[in-house]
This record gives structure tokens, sequence and C-alpha cells, in this order.
């Protein structure tokens, strides 16, 4: 069995996978408002009566594009965070170590630095399209905040200017440090960008972890995850059976945590190694596992 793709990630696409097409289609319809193509529904006459349509779109599209910023940083420390929580995609103990410190658990801009420092992402489009995203979404919703993009990222932005425009439709990424630096609200071609590359930058962050992942301790964490996170009768539900069904019961609970049934030799035997437990030995390993 093999692991493309984390669960972490499908969970992180999952969330903002269609954001650029969920917000266009507000942007669509709000424009409709403006061009008086759209007719408000009964239900809303009472509470929904501005006295300036236009006004009132155009502020519902600068909320519109910075929720969609809002969600995405929050998504990307779901995301972030997820991978310090069991069962483990960051296994090196010193960076787990600074993920657990009161400060970079707590900031989503501080887990990404680290993140993109210790696996070597620094000087990437995609990190500096992220760096962008949380300053700008920060300037945006907290009031007072000055939030300036690291040296690198800028350094990135100028040498790619070209590329940039190639890439992300044409983006202007000079305009954009303007707009940015000026605190205003991003066009939707800033934030269809700022997805993309968010998008890009987890797809990297989590081949890098899988590329070191130990998957025998990774394995573990799952099935003991699945043994004592649950209904109490699962350990029964497994081990009481034949060697036959335990190894079936443990692929497929590896296939719930994103494993495919692509052969690889490392997994395939720790799952045969699990199935050939005596109902004793399983329950003393993994309640050792679990207490650790």
């Amino acid at each position: 069995m093999k692991l493309k793709a984390s669960r972490n990630l499908k969970l992180f696409k999952m969330d903002v996978g269609q954001s650029n097409h969920m917000l266009i289609t507000i942007l669509v319809g709000l424009d409709g408002i403006i061009d008086g193509k759209v007719n408000v529904k009964e239900e809303f006459h009472t509470s929904w009566n501005p006295r300036s349509k236009t006004d009132s779109a155009e502020r519902s599209k600068a909320f519109a594009k910075k929720s969609t910023l809002s969600w995405l940083v929050d998504s990307l420390d779901s995301y972030l965070s997820s991978c310090n929580t069991s069962p483990f995609l960051i296994q090196n103990i010193e960076l787990k170590k600074k993920f657990d410190d009161v400060k970079n658990g707590r900031s989503v801009y501080n887990k990404y630095k680290l993140m993109s420092l210790e696996k070597g992402m620094i000087g990437s489009i995609n990190t500096a399209f992220v760096d962008l995203l949380v300053c700008w979404r920060n300037r945006l919703v907290h009031n007072g905040a000055e939030n300036e993009l690291l040296k690198s990222s800028i350094d990135v932005f100028n040498r790619n200017i070209e590329e940039i425009f190639d890439n992300f439709n044409g983006l202007d990424i000079e305009r954009t440090l303007i707009s940015f630096k000026n605190s205003r609200v991003p066009t939707f071609k800033e934030v269809a960008s700022m997805v993309r590359a968010t998008l890009n930058y987890v797809y990297d962050v989590d081949c890098k972890l899988l590329s070191t992942l130990n998957y025998i301790e990774y394995v573990n964490e799952i099935v003991s995850n699945y043994l004592f996170q649950g209904d109490s009768n699962r350990f029964d539900a497994i081990f009481s059976k034949t060697n036959e069904v335990k190894l079936k019961k443990i692929r497929q609970i590896l296939q719930n945590n994103g494993f495919d049934n692509t052969n690889d030799a490392v997994v395939d035997t720790r799952c045969n190694e699990i199935a050939s437990f005596s109902y004793k030995d399983a329950k003393q390993f993994f309640q050792r596992n679990e207490n650790r």
C-alpha cells in the first residue's frame, strides 16, 4: 500500500480546492445586482433594501474577497497543525519541539516560516505567495496590523516578474505589491493567484514530509489511533479474527487514512506483521504505543 498524498492534504484540498470557483460565482452574482439583472426574492425584501444597490454590491465584493483570504489562511493553519498531530507527518524530534513551542503553535505565520525554512522551500514562488497571503490577510482583518513581507519573498517576486505574469494569468506582481503596501482589498486575480499558490505550496510540503516519513511508525500510529480512539469493541473486532480477516481490516484502516492499494514492500510487510500478532501480543504492543 502506498501513501501518495496524506489525508491532511486531501482535507485541505476539500476545504479550498473550489475557492476560486465559489468566489467568482459570488462576484458574478454581485455584478448582476450592479447591472440590474438580479431580481430579489420575496423572502429577502424585508431585510435587504439598500439605498444604493451598487455600493452594497461593491462592499460585498470586498467582503467576499477578504473572507476568502481568511478561509484560506485558516485552512493552511489547520493543515500545518495536523502535521504535528497523531498520526504525525512531522517525525523529526527537533522540528516537533519547535512546532510545540507556544509561539509557533498559535501563529500560522510562524508555523509557515518554520516549515518553509526546515524543508528548504524559502525562495520558491509559491512560498512567497503564501507569505503575501498571510500578511495581506492580517492587514485587512486585524486593525493596526502592518505585517511586512520577508525580504526573501520580495526578492522572489522581483526576480520572477515575467514568470509570474506567464503562469498566474497575467498577474502584474509589481502592481500587486503596491496594493498590498497600501492595504487595499485584492482583485479577484490576486486572490485567485494566492489560492493557487497556496495549494501548490501545501502539495510541496506534503511531498517533502512523505519523502522522509518512517512508514512503520506511521502505520503503527494509524492502527493504534483506530483501536483506542473509537468504539471499545474495535480491538476484539480485529484481533479475535483470523489472520486473513485481520489483514483485510488493517488495510481498510489504512485506506481510510489516505493509502491506496499500490504495492509497497515496507507498508505491505508491516500490515502482514500486524495481522500475524496474537490477541495478547497485539494488546501489549498497541497499549504500549498508546501510552508513550
